[in-house]
């Protein structure tokens, strides 16, 4: 099951997510909403699909946050990645490219990869984030493991 969790950097600290919200495939960041919180999504090969879907749903409709967000997907390549669900997604943007700046949310999904002791790079982005005060939404053994 996806829950969504609270981290901080420092310790002493806590970051909470503030009702927000998503809207969904967008290519550039360029073409988003002004007015709009931006969620980045990472993804990846096997991604559990099914953990993110009334996340993504409930930011981009606004039901239950009250307004809608950017849903933007991030991948390490411009290639397809396969959910463990088989659905084919193309990364709307590089992860080399995310900059906390630019982003309310970074939602890290589980996944095989993180299991095999990969995801460094997602892993490396989400402290960037947490340092930036961006919250993290992911699997807390995922999200703690050694970077």
């Amino acid at each position: 099951m996806f829950q969504v969790i609270t981290l901080a950097r420092p310790p002493s600290t806590r970051i909470t997510l503030a009702p927000q919200h998503l809207t969904a495939h967008c290519l550039y960041d360029s073409m988003l909403s002004m007015d709009r919180p931006t969620a980045h999504l990472g993804i990846y090969d096997t991604l559990a699909d099914w953990e993110v879907g009334y996340l993504l749903v409930e930011l981009r409709t606004g039901r239950f946050t009250g307004k809608s967000w950017d849903v933007v997907t991030v991948a390490e390549s411009t290639e397809p990645v396969t959910t463990m669900g088989g659905v084919r997604i193309l990364p709307d943007m590089l992860l080399d490219h995310l900059d906390p700046a630019s982003s309310n949310l970074l939602i890290l999904p589980g996944a095989d990869i993180w299991d095999a002791g990969g995801g460094h790079a997602y892993a490396k982005a989400a402290a960037r984030f947490l340092d930036a005060g961006v919250p993290v939404a992911g699997h807390q053994h995922e999200l703690s493991r050694p970077r």
